[in-house]
């Protein structure tokens, strides 16, 4: 059996609030993490990495948006997992990504949601049963 797992995945669709201050914002941070990569530290590889993530998140967003509007997801059983500790956002953010979410594993005849209720974003780290346990449900 084939299936796709989706672990916190980016939100589709167009996010509310500006487009350009998110732009602006992502440029930005991204920017100023590179300048902090330039100290000797033990963490700057992973500064530099996140960097290049924040710099190109206005394009991953869109691929995101585009892949979910052509409907190019096969016909297979598909789980999204969401992180169930969301860090402080505007209502309007979360319920955003939250129904994004939903949509995309409603996208399937035989999606599912599921919330990792004790893991932020950090999925894998914090709670890596869940996914070993949705991917053998897959199988």
């Amino acid at each position: 059996m084939a299936g796709l797992v989706f672990v916190d995945p980016t939100a589709s669709g167009t996010p509310p609030g500006s487009a350009l201050v998110r732009t602006l914002s992502f440029a930005f941070v991204s920017r100023v993490l590179r300048l902090r990569a330039l100290l000797p530290t033990a963490n700057s590889r992973s500064i530099r990495e996140l960097a290049g993530t924040l710099a190109a998140m206005p394009r991953h967003m869109r691929e995101v948006a585009d892949a979910f509007e052509r409907r190019t997801l096969p016909p297979v059983p598909v789980r999204v997992i969401t992180a169930g500790k969301r860090p402080r956002m505007p209502q309007t953010q979360l319920a955003h990504l939250n129904s994004s979410h939903q949509a995309l594993a409603d996208g399937s005849p035989h999606g599912r949601l599921i919330v990792a209720e004790r893991a932020t974003h950090q999925i894998p780290y914090e709670q890596p049963e869940i996914i070993l346990q949705t991917i053998g449900e897959i199988l």
